[in-house]
């Protein structure tokens, strides 16, 4: 039960009401007394600036690790070619006509 509303934090857009929950849930997962519980809320203090930043900015890094499995996909096929502008080549023949830095948030863009 804790864990199908923990869900719900997910869901939240207003940073103090997350805090609010997010504690509350917190503070339900220790009185539990279950060993793993206890292990998910010492990871969630380790990481709660970060956990909190997600309401925030809602991002993710699902679009780098999705960048990195084509990466890779590419890497493996053109093992064997000469130099990176082959890999290169290799990564626009598997992605296609991708805009990859359209794809980057503009608040993380550096230029």
């Amino acid at each position: 039960m804790l864990k199908d509303e923990f869900e719900k934090f997910w869901s939240y857009s207003y940073l103090a009401s997350a805090e609010a929950f997010l504690k509350r849930r917190m503070t339900a997962a220790l009185r539990s007394r279950l060993p793993s519980l206890r292990t998910f809320v010492a990871t969630l203090r380790d990481h709660y600036e970060n956990v909190i930043t997600y309401i925030e900015r809602s991002l993710t890094n699902a679009v780098a690790e999705g960048i990195s499995r084509v990466v890779k996909i590419a890497k493996n096929r053109a093992s064997g070619f000469r130099g990176l502008h082959n890999l290169a080549d290799m990564i626009h023949l598997i992605v296609g006509d991708l805009d990859i830095p359209e794809h980057i948030p503009s608040t993380l863009k550096t230029l």
